[in-house]
């Protein structure tokens, strides 16, 4: 099954408490949910926190999956093992294309937005606060 196909099948599969976003708005926001989950906070907005980051996980996981296929498909792994090269200027586009119709996607998590005052207590950076905007409602 294609990395496109993964995500229509994988929407269909939730209910209708949910967060509408873009593939790429919940990448994007990864390092700042990994921030803002090491934050000290009340029980119940921890729990409110987990259960968001568990059911986007699917999103994640799927992603990087489909990532990798990409890399391999236009690219070469480098000596060390550890990264991807791709070569010419035709694979670049068709990698940065199909990466972009995959980011493109929109998806659903099947969690409630959270009230931004029940993190209030809760410090971030400005930009990660930008990159979880989508997370919360005032």
């Amino acid at each position: 099954m294609s990395y496109i196909g993964r995500y229509n099948l994988t929407n269909q599969l939730y209910g209708e408490n949910m967060i509408n976003i873009k593939l790429a708005d919940l990448v994007n926001a990864e390092a700042a949910l990994k921030s803002f989950v090491k934050a000290e906070m009340p029980i119940s907005e921890g729990y409110k926190l987990g259960l968001f980051i568990e059911k986007s996980q699917v999103h994640f996981d799927l992603f990087n999956r489909s990532r990798e296929e990409l890399l391999q498909r236009y690219g070469k792994k480098t000596e060390d093992g550890l990264q991807y090269m791709i070569e010419g200027e035709e694979n670049v586009k068709q990698f940065n294309d199909e990466l972009a119709l995959l980011c493109a996607n929109d998806i659903q998590i099947d969690v409630p937005k959270l009230k931004l005052s029940d993190f209030a207590s809760i410090k971030l950076e400005a930009a990660q606060v930008v990159s979880l905007k989508w997370l919360f409602e005032e």
